[in-house]
Formats: C-alpha cells, structure tokens, sequence
C-alpha cells in the first residue's frame, strides 16, 4: 500500500480545536467574539488546512486564540522581528478594527 499523505487534510466539518474556541468565548463580549471565531474559523478552513495539514492548523489556532486573549486582557506580547514576518495575518487586521 503506497501512502503519499499519512495526514490528509479533512476537506469537511469543523476541526478547530474546541478549547481554543472556548478559551475565546470566555474573554470576549458576543459581537466581538462571533467576528473573531469567524475570522479564525475562516482562515483555519480557507487557507491553513489545505496548504499546511490538520496538525499545523489547529497548532496556529492555538496560538491565535491565546494571543487574542492576551490582547484583550492588555498584556504586553513580546515583540517579533518585523523582517521574519511574511504578510499580513488575520489578527493583525482583527487588532487593528478593534482597535477603532
């Protein structure tokens, strides 16, 4: 049996990882957190399940929801080399509409 992809990525239902949405759900008001979830659950489904696999997906949604509640609590994230950073992320954007 030839296995060219021991870790497909599922094509269908929601694999994100349900802590993480709960953590979410705990520190942000409704409107906010639907925008949020759904920004997340967008960019989980749309881009990174397809192009990196189930395993990296849910690892990136981790560690978006934390840095979300960080945000919202206002505790300081450390700060990355802008030069690393390849585009925009979502929550960049998300940080940015909240922010106004």
């Amino acid at each position: 049996m030839n296995r060219q992809n021991s870790n497909p990525a599922p094509t269908t239902g929601n694999h994100t990882p349900k802590l993480a949405r709960l953590l979410v759900s705990l520190f942000f008001r409704r409107g906010v957190r639907e925008h949020l979830l759904g920004d997340l659950e967008e960019e989980f489904q749309n881009d990174l399940l397809r192009e990196k696999g189930l395993r990296a997906a849910r690892r990136w949604y981790w560690k978006q929801a934390i840095h979300s509640v960080f945000f919202g609590l206002g505790i300081p994230q450390p700060e990355r080399d802008k030069a690393s950073h390849k585009g925009d992320s979502i929550m960049q954007h998300l940080i940015q509409d909240l922010r106004y």
